[in-house]
């Protein structure tokens, strides 16, 4: 769809705006993983809350009520979430990364 001004209007979006955003901090994420877990793990959850109060102001500058109540939710959600996986994550949590120095 475009606007009068001939835009592409799905750049507007904030669903869509997201999505490109979450790929490419997991892409970052991902490359980071390759040398250190931990500190890739901690940089891509910094970057999805910065990115998610980016989306929570375009959801209200757009008065979508939605993405509002979605990013409200996940923003005080994601400490928790981050905190139950290091804790009692996949394998064994906080020691499934290379921290040799406390095994």
């Amino acid at each position: 769809m475009k606007n009068k001004e001939g835009q592409l209007m799905i750049f507007k979006n904030p669903f869509f705006i997201m999505a490109v955003i979450s790929l490419i901090a997991w892409g970052i994420h991902t490359a980071l993983e390759q040398r250190s877990g931990f500190v890739g793990l901690l940089f891509t959850y910094m970057l999805s809350i910065v990115f998610l109060f980016v989306w929570i102001s375009i959801g209200i500058l757009k008065l979508f009520i939605i993405p509002v109540i979605v990013g409200t939710v996940l923003a005080f959600f994601a400490p928790l979430l981050l905190l139950n996986f290091l804790i009692w994550g996949d394998d064994k949590g906080l020691w499934k990364y290379d921290w040799p120095y406390v095994r």
